[in-house]
């Protein structure tokens, strides 16, 4: 099942440093749910945020484990736009993410999973977000 997109091409900002989840992640969503999303992966906080000014992504994911990942996270907090948060299936970063309610994916990602819960985030209305960011 294919997402539709916008009139732009979609943008993701994908904030990991491990290889490994960056291509799997861009395999999963570029051939089971938007072809032509551009996905934009950075490690630096530095980078993350410059993308988030530059290119007005539709969807952030992030990975909680990354240095800077609550300096992302504070930075888009107020702003519609969905983040998914990656996560090792640790259990601090598990009580973490589901105490505060937030939406996440767990490492090494599953192909179905990871599509249905970007299609579900991507496609929740803005107002139903738990995490969301202010680009001002």
């Amino acid at each position: 099942m294919n997402l539709r997109v916008a009139e732009r091409t979609p943008t993701i900002l994908f904030f990991e440093d491990e290889p490994e989840s960056v291509s799997s992640l861009k395999t999963i969503i570029q051939s089971s749910l938007a072809p032509s999303v551009e996905i934009n992966a950075v490690s630096s906080i530095t980078r993350a945020l410059r993308v988030m000014r530059e290119e007005n992504p539709s969807l952030i994911i992030a990975n909680l484990e990354l240095s800077g990942a609550f300096d992302l996270l504070e930075a888009v907090r107020h702003s519609p736009v969905p983040v998914l948060l990656t996560i090792h299936e640790y259990p601090e970063s598990l009580a973490a993410v589901r105490f505060l309610q937030w939406e996440y994916l767990i490492k090494p990602f599953h192909s179905s999973l990871v599509s249905r819960k970007v299609q579900e985030v991507w496609l929740k209305p803005a107002d139903q977000l738990d995490i969301r960011f202010d680009m001002n």
